[in-house]
């Protein structure tokens, strides 16, 4: 298991067991261009989109932004488009 992928079941526990209400996923590209291989062309965020709603969340649970690059960018990015 992957580390987005560990992320994800997280997730998924959090908001099964009703510890949450909604889940915030971010994630883009990288600064390199040079796409994940297992990831198919997608961003971060739409890999760990697709395996919560795989998983019976749902989509009006997920809030998502997938144009961070790094962990400095999602700290900058997040504040802005959530609170």
């Amino acid at each position: 298991m992957g580390l987005t992928q560990a992320i994800g079941e997280k997730a998924i526990e959090a908001y099964q067991k009703g510890y949450v209400r909604r889940i915030i996923v971010t994630g883009g590209r990288s600064l390199t261009g040079t796409p994940h291989p297992d990831w198919n062309g997608h961003t971060e965020a739409e890999v760990i989109i697709q395996h919560l709603l795989a998983a019976g969340i749902p989509e009006e649970a997920i809030k998502s932004e997938n144009s961070s690059s790094n962990t400095f960018r999602k700290r900058t990015v997040l504040p802005k488009k959530f609170f």
